[in-house]
Order: C-alpha cells, then structure tokens, then sequence
C-alpha cells in the first residue's frame, strides 16, 4: 500500500479486511500514467482521512474511494478547503460505495478555483444537493454524478459551455430537469438513466451535437419531436421504459448506428426506420410487436435486429425473427411474392424420469390407444412421432425424450422455444416429499429452465389407474404447491445474485466488465420464468354449476394439470387432449400458432415430405447446405436468404433440424428426424455401459471384424470411453452409410462436442474419445498419486473454480473435455476429470463435483504465460458451453494458493474474471486472522499484457469460408461488392461479366465470393477474407468472418 498508510486488521466487520488510518509522517505517492502525474489510491479497501495531495508538486490526476471518509474538526467537509489550491489538476475522481451510505456530502467552498478540472467523477457519493461549485469549472469537459442522492440539477448548469460528457444517472429528477441543462453547446453524450423521468422538455432539440443519450429505466411514453432534431445523434437509448410508438420523423436520424428500445409497449416500428442507412443496431427485445414493415428488406444485412421476447410477433413468426436481419427479410420477401398460408404447427417434448409413462403417453395421444409397457422397453436416446390433433387444423411433432439422466447430453438439440414441455410424472411412484419432488419435477423443470428462457411446461401425472382418487387428488396438490414454492426460491436466488453484482462492483475497478450487462441478464431469467401448470384439472361433473362458468374464465391464460392413465380405457386422454387443443389457441402462450407462411414454404415441406418417403439406398436423408439450397431453388423457386429463413421455421416445428453451425463440407440439414434419431439410439446406449447392447454378429466380417476383436473394442469403449471407427461402421451399420457419408457423420459428432478424434496410433487406426462411455471414477488415492492435492513448495499453481448454484447440465463437463482433449501431448481420462499434459513441465487438472468445475494448473518452471493461455483455452470453452444455457448463473472464483499450501480444509476463494485480468477487491486472504497474508495479483488472474497479446494473435476460429457464411454476407454488401472483389484479386473482366450475369446485388455479391473461392481453392481462407474487408473498410464484417459456424 506504500508508504501513504498503516494498515491494520478490521475485526468487527467481515466485508472489510482493512482499515486505512492517516500517517501525519509520510505523504501520498505518485507515479506518471499516461504522461500524468497521478496518485491512483483505488486499491485502498478504506480511505478515512482526506490525504495531503499538495505536497506532491505539479499532481494532475487523483483516483480515491470517498466512501469512508471522516469528517475533518474545523472544516466544513470531508475535505480540506486547501486543496482547492492545486492549480495543476486535471482529472479528480471521488467515487463512493454502491449503497451511498457514506461518502461526501458536499465539496468544498473554494472547489470552483480548480479551474485545470477537466474531468470530474464524483458518482456514488451523498449529496442534498447539487454542488454549485462545479458550475464554476468552465473547462471542465466530462461530469459524472450518478447516484448521488440528487434531486435536481442546478440551473447555472448552462455555464459549463466545454462540457462534452454527462451523467446524472440514477438519481430522482421525478420534478422535471432545467432548460438550462439542454444550453450546453458541446455536450455529445448524456446519460439520464433511472431517473424517474416520464417525459423530456422539448428543449432537449437544442443539443445539436448530442451524440448519444441514455434514458434506460425510466417512465417515458414517448418521444418528443424536438428528439428527432439531433441530427447527429449516433446511439439512443430507451430500455425499460412505457414508449408505445416511435415517430416516423426517427428518419431524420441519419447518422443514427444504434437504436435501443428494449422492453418497451412497442405495436410496431415505422416503414421510415429502414431508411436510415447508417444503423448497425435495432433492439426491440420484449415490447408487443404483431408485426414488422416490409421494408426491411431494403436495410442491410449486415445490421444486427434483435426481436426476441416479441412473444405476439407474427409476421414474421418469432422463431423466424429471432433469428436475425437475413431470416426476417426472407420471409418477407416471400411473402411479398405469394399468398398467405395459415399454418396450424406445434412441437411437443415429453421428458421425465424412466419409466414415467412418456412413451405409452405419446401413443395414447397419437393412436388413442391403450399400451403395455415393461421396463425393458424402455426409450434409447430419442423418438419422434407425428400427431393429427384435428383432422384438418393443428397437427403436432412430438419428441420423446428417454428418462435416464446420461441420456441428457443430447437431449437439447432436440428442445425448442416455441414447444410445448409435458412433464410426465409417475403417480404410483411420487412420494410427498422432498426428495421424491426433485428427483421426478424439480431436476426435471431445472434442466428446461437453464436451456429456454419462459418455456410452457404442463405437468402430466400418470398411472391414475393405479392409485386411489382421494391420493390422485393429494399428490397433483403436492406436485402444485411445491413447484410454487421452487419458483419463489428461484426468484429469490436471483435476486440475491442481483444484490450481490451491484454491491460488489465498483466503479474504478471493473475494468470494462459490464455490471449491467450481468444484472440485465438476471432480470431476464427473472421476468422470463418458466410458465407452468398451476391448476388441478377439475371433471365438469365434479364442479358445482354456479363456479364452472367462473372456473372457465380463470382458466383462460393457465395451463392445467391433467392426471392420466395410459391403460384401462385411457382415463383422462381425452380431457388432456382438450386442454392441448385449449392451449395451443391462446396467443398469451403459443403467439406462434396461427401465422401466415409463404405458400413456396408449404410447398417446400411437402417437397420433403416425398423426399423422405421415396428416398432409397445408397442416398440417406440429410443434405449439406449448398445440395439444400438447391433442392429448394428447384422445387420451391427459393434462394439465398429465404432459405435460411425456411429452414429455421422448418426446425421450429419439428419437420427437420437444421444445424447452421456445421461447415460447409458436412450434412448440416437433417430431412429426417426419426433417421436422425436412429443415428443417436445406435450409439448412445444405457445397456451398452451394462454389456448387453452390443453383440457379435457375422455381418460384421465384411468390416475385417472378427469376434474376439469385436469384444476387444467393445471393452476399449466401455472401459476407456475409446471407440475405434471400424466398430462405428458395425454399430451404423443399419443406416447404409457409405465412406463419404460415414466420415461426415463423424465430423458432425466431433462438431457437436460429443466426440474428440484420437491421435492415430502404430497401427493407424483412427479413434474417438466419447467421455460419454466413461463410468470409472479416479479415486483418491489414485489422484494423489498423479496430481497430489498440495504442489510442492517449487511448482506455481493456479485453481480456478466456476461454482453453478442450483444445476449443472447433465453432459457439459463431457463436451468440456471433448474441447480441452487437443490442448496436450499427453491426456488422461476418466469419469468426471481429467489430466493433460501440455508438456513435460506443465500439467491441466479438470474435475467436476456436484455443481462446480475445478481448472487446476501448475508448472515447476518459468511457463507461466504457457500455462495461463492453456486454462484460458478452457476458460474460453467452459464460457461458450455455459452461454448456451442462459437460465444459467454462475460465479468465478482463483482459490487462494496460501490456503492450498497451508492445507485449509475451506480455502479462502477470491472472485476474479480471468479472461479480463480482473481480481478482487481485497487481495488479503481472509483465512489468515494471526499473520495477515496478502496474495500476489499474478497468482490469481493472468497478466494484462497475456491478455493483449492474445487478443491481438486471434485468429478466425476456422480458415474455412463455407456456403452458409457465404451466403450470410451476400446480403450485406450492396455497396461495396465490387470493391472487395478487387482487393480479393478478381480481374476486371471477372468482375464484369458476374455483374452482367446476375439481376440482384445480393447474388452478384454471392457469386463473386463463389467465383473467388474456386479460383483460389484452398488459399481462399478466412485470413485472406478478412484483410480484404479491412481494405473495404468493412470492419463490422470482420468478427463475423472470424467467429461464424465455428464460434
């Protein structure tokens, strides 16, 4: 801490390790940042008395927390009035704590004399009052006062005539903000965010520089015209407000890039809004939008739209509009070009426990048909079947899902939003406990929630047959109020984890992490839960006459629990069919019931209809992009962007699956779900790991596979999760693969994470690793002996943990692995860790217990920037995995390497976010009461400069430019396709004769792009691509090139 302070133990309260007490003999110090004298005391845990800055000559930069600050005897504030003499400052920053509990209250009187300031952040600090002082800085440039305890703003305001930067920020102007504040010639940016406001002055026309204004959280319903004035406005910001329109006068905006309105009462969006050509971004997330203008076809693809949570959204459908600029303008240039279809699709997905009666359930809705069952007949993986609800209206996919937890690695690409979830629940076997809830609906309900955010789940109980009525009666009770009270603890975590963000951040020392960005994503999984059963179903005879018209009305909006037998005259099918019907009609709950369609779509899915009906070895039933995009120009006159839009519907409502993330080279349009079921039942088998599901057979023989090898490759799959690819070829062979077919399918394993390929060893036999196979924990003692819970004194350790309160996906530690296989030289395996070797001096120790992952690294030489970017490999892919599922919350902690050394049984952990070089607050280790320990910053998080060179070596995660990629930047290069085929080295002529040939813009840009990457063959790279949309000044497309399919 220098020599500014003596630091000493706080035992009274927890939060705070330090107290930080004035040394009347020494002084602060100060070091040139930046060319700027500065005195940097953020790293302080406790600041109580003013320090003495004018001993240091010529400072120009302070940074201090204020938040602790004891009054000063014979001064009027927490700062002494002789510091206003410090003629050379330039930049001051007084920041208090989060909860404003403390902290100034008011400045000095001769502040006004630092007439240097030109910056200015006093944010999170107790002001009654707005300082007048400040309005006496008439250089000052950039003003921060968010959260400070105002209730207004000082009408001399005007006088800051240099100001360029505001923020009033969460602060209560609920009375109104002076004209005076819109006089500021030069202000650019203002940031009025919370601030209880319902309405701007029409004053706020006369910021004619304003660049950009935050108004996030307040009480607008509208903008007013003076707003569509600010002629250079770049970014407007209105989250979470009431605003129910916007003006077509929005096309004044023409410099306008980014446009938010999230969580609004927007019906709709003018035509005038694709007119601005300089928007890079429109959020409308989660307003009440039915449909969107036609004319955004004319916007370029290029600008990112996001319509999520537009739960009524029917032109275009929401599942097509969630899915980006590209699948918004296919749909409605198709529907430009034909007539309206009314399409009556849903999906339903039935999962729960083994054994609770999903299968004989789904035949039951499907053929009204009792069945028998025994647990031999049990579901393998997944099973699709199709449902006729009304012979000539709604018809349903339904997915069932089998009931064994390891079958749940799959399972999510399966799932989809806009699905109905039936929860299938074994009556006979559910007990009225605690324990017996979470094995068969909480885990249940947990699993959906982290994958889909506000998924319809109903709960259907079965076996009714099988129990008595008054107990019928009793559990669905039982099953109801326990799943309201799961809800409310739910909501509670969250809002505990909410409270936990905001008091943790700090303003200096988030270094770029997005506080919001966290806390709006805990906002969404709050306000987007899960909607579910809540009623018991009630027989119409059983209800009294004068209640049942009431009970009807109450029912309208909730979905009800339908308790059911399978056998015996299929009691309760019936009713719960009715109530599917019921619900599926209820725009609150399936919005996407209903909508209109392009009637070329129709055609195109009965097109694949016949092709799945006629198709005959040696073709199989999935197709690679380019051979889908023309199947559908043939039989359907579709191209280009109205292919991806179709092709999401499709996936929607269960026809296909479409994989967008899969190369070019690879089947990534799956014609067939039942085949593609198959492809997964022939692999992933529970009585496979109990050696019965795989048996010798002499068809094999034509695979050079004899019966003792058979045995021996069965053993290496179950015992080592290692399955060769001449087994493969026996367990496929049903399907009819031919070479090229069969390796393709393996690509598509390899890509979904579920397998990683071996090294190929003497015998050149090429090998999987599938962590699915795995059952053979290490055991301790084992680990100690290949990684030995203390390192020795010699070796650098680093023990990162991602702690997942509540759930952690069945099958993501396996994919986790499958991703960090290829990091080492050498790699070791087994159930739930593993060990790599990145090389000889280097080892990465992964595990995973209950719901936490442990990274552990360590080194016994000077490679530790070799060792921080192997775990930040993992980091990275641990991230991305978890991402995938955003009802998830998780936090990130550096164990202390004291208490590891020390053997604490409950090490200390400190929060860090490592792919950031962010640490903690306090780097004391709170294990250590007697002998104050403070832990190195470099043993926690990596190095910033790591971090930086990093970033700056990034390459595109694949050198490959697929069709799908090809085709998303055709649309999003109107302008500036010639001028990218020239730095791509296409000649003149080229260019000429693919403009002559081409009607379109958008299929001149595809076919250069095609036409350059046969003449280059393989050195038509992403590398290549990318220096050539630099040249173009087409940065936004860069990222794009470097992250798409492969992210």
């Amino acid at each position: 801490m220098g020599n500014l302070a003596i630091l000493m133990a706080s035992e009274s309260d927890e939060e705070n390790d330090f107290v930080i007490v004035k040394d009347p003999n020494s002084k602060p110090e100060a070091r040139t940042i930046n060319g700027l004298v500065t005195a940097d005391l953020t790293n302080y845990d406790l600041v109580t008395y003013f320090p003495d800055f004018t001993s240091i000559n010529n400072l120009q930069v302070i940074r201090m927390p204020s938040h602790s600050l004891e009054d000063i005897p014979g001064e009027d504030c927490k700062i002494p009035n002789s510091f206003c003499n410090m003629k050379y400052l330039k930049k001051l920053c007084l920041f208090g704590d989060n909860h404003r509990i403390s902290g100034l209250t008011c400045l000095p009187r001769d502040f006004g004399q630092l007439q240097s300031l030109t910056e200015l952040n006093l944010q999170h600090n107790s002001f009654s009052v707005f300082p007048e002082q400040i309005c006496q800085l008439k250089n000052l440039e950039k003003l921060y006062l968010n959260s400070c305890g105002l209730t207004s703003i000082s009408t001399n305001i005007s006088s800051l005539i240099n100001l360029l930067e505001a923020d009033f920020s969460q602060n209560d102007f609920s009375g109104g903000l002076p004209e005076q504040l819109f006089d500021l010639p030069r202000l650019k940016d203002l940031y009025l965010i919370e601030c209880k406001l319902d309405h701007l002055p029409p004053k706020i026309g006369n910021l004619r520089q304003l660049e950009g204004i935050r108004l996030n959280d307040n009480f607008l319903e509208e903008f007013p015209d003076e707003v569509f004035n600010l002629i250079h406005l770049k970014k407007l910001s209105a989250n979470n407000n009431r605003i129910s329109k916007l003006s077509p006068k929005v096309i004044q905006l023409q410099e306008l890039r980014v446009l938010l309105l999230k969580e609004n009462n927007l019906k709709y969006l003018p035509e005038e809004i694709s007119k601005i050509l300089s928007l890079q971004v429109v959020n409308v997330f989660d307003n009440k939008l039915t449909c969107l203008p036609e004319t955004i076809t004319e916007m370029d693809s290029s600008v990112q739209f996001v319509v999520h949570g537009n739960e009524y959204l029917q032109r275009p459908p929401l599942s097509i509009g969630k899915e980006g600029i590209d699948s918004i303008k296919g749909y409605l240039e198709s529907m430009k070009k034909e007539r309206p279809v009314h399409s009556n699709r849903m999906m339903i997905v039935m999962f729960g426990e083994a054994g609770a009666g999903k299968t004989c359930l789904t035949k039951a809705l499907v053929k009204s048909k009792a069945t028998d069952w025994s647990e031999d007949d049990s579901t393998v993986g997944v099973e699709m079947h199709h449902w006729k609800i009304e012979p000539d209206g709604l018809e349903a996919c339904i997915v069932d899902l089998a009931g064994q937890r390891r079958y749940q690695h799959t399972h999510p690409f399966f799932l989809s939003e806009e699905a109905l979830h039936i929860l299938v629940i074994n009556l006979k076997k559910y007990q009225c406990n605690k324990e017996s809830f979470k094995q068969n609906v909480e885990d249940w309900i947990e699993w959906v929630t982290a994958r889909l955010l506000k998924p319809r789940i109903m709960i259907v109980p079965t076996h009714k047959d099988e129990c008595k009525e008054k107990e019928v009666i009793e559990k669905c009770k039982d099953i109801l109020d326990r799943i309201q009270d799961h809800e409310k603890r739910k909501v509670k975590r969250l809002d505990a984890e909410m409270k936990k963000l905001q008091r943790n951040s700090s303003p200096l020392k988030d270094k770029g992490v997005d506080v919001r960005v966290q806390l709006e994503n805990i906002k969404m999984m709050k306000k987007h839960r899960p909607v579910l059963s809540s009623r018991l179903y009630v027989e119409p005879h059983q209800a009294k006459s004068k209640n049942l018209q009431k009970m009807e009305e109450e029912v309208a909006n909730c979905i009800t629990v339908v308790p059911v037998s399978s056998k015996e005259e299929l009691h309760g099918v019936i009713p719960l069919k009715e109530e599917i019907k019921r619900i599926a009609r209820v725009n609150d709950l399936f919005p996407s019931i209903g909508r209109d369609l392009p009637q070329s779509w129709v055609v195109l899915e009965e097109a694949i209809k016949k092709y799945r009906k006629d198709i005959m070895f040696p073709n199989i039933p999935c197709m690679t992009l380019e051979d889908f995009q023309n199947f559908a120009l043939s039989k359907a006159n579709l191209s280009g962007i109205q292919v991806l839009a179709v092709l999401k519907y499709l996936d929607s409502v269960g026809e296909i699956k479409f994989y967008g993330e899969i190369g070019t080279d690879q089947y990534s349009v799956f014609l067939d779900l039942q085949w593609l079921c198959q492809i997964v039942k022939c692999l992933f088998r529970h009585d496979i790991l109990e050696g019965v599901g795989l048996k010798y057979k002499e068809e094999y023989e034509e695979f050079d596979m004899e019966e003792i090898k058979f045995d021996q490759h069965v053993e290496d799959l179950i015992d080592n999760g290692v399955l060769s690819e001449i087994l493969l070829r026996c367990i496929w062979k049903e399907l009819n693969l031919d070479e090229k077919e069969f390796q393709k399918l393996i690509k598509a394993l390899v890509r979904f994470g579920l397998a990683c390929e071996l090294p190929l060893n003497q015998y050149q036999e090429k090998k999987l690793l599938i962590p699915w196979f795995l059952h053979s924990e290490l055991s301790p003692t084992a680990k100690e002996e290949k990684f030995p819970s203390t390192p020795n004194s010699d070796v650098t350790e680093y023990k990162l943990k991602y702690a997942i309160p509540g759930y952690l996906p069945a099958g993501l530690f396996d994919r986790l692995c499958v991703h960090s296989y290829a990091l080492g030289v050498d790699v070791n395996t087994w159930k739930n860790s593993m060990l790599i070797f990145l090389d000889k001096d280097i080892q990465i120790f992964l595990e995973v217990h209950d719901t936490c992952i442990t990274v552990t690294g360590r080194t016994n030489s000077e490679s530790k920037e070799d060792l921080w970017s192997g775990l930040l490999k993992i980091v990275e892919d641990l991230d991305s995995l978890l991402k995938e599922w955003p009802g998830l919350v998780w936090n990130t902690y550096t164990v202390c390497p004291h208490c590891v050394k020390s053997k604490e049984s409950k090490p200390h952990h400190f929060e860090c976010k490592w792919l950031l070089a962010q640490g903690p607050k306090s780097l004391r280790c709170k294990k250590s009461r007697i002998k104050k320990v403070t832990i190195e910053l470099d043993l926690l998080v990596p190095p910033e400069d790591l971090l930086c060179q990093r970033c700056k070596s990034q390459k595109p995660v694949s050198e490959n430019v697929t069709d799908f990629l090809i085709t998303k930047l055709s649309g999003s290069l109107p302008k500036d396709w010639k001028t990218l085929a020239s730095y791509l080295g296409l000649s003149k002529d080229e260019i000429t004769v693919i403009d002559a040939n081409a009607q379109r813009v958008e299929e001149k840009t595809n076919d250069m792009l095609h036409k350059w990457k046969t003449k280059n063959a393989s050195d038509a790279t992403r590398s290549k691509l990318i220096k050539a949309l630099e040249k173009t000044e087409r940065t936004d497309l860069v990222e794009v090139v470097q992250k798409h399919l492969d992210d």
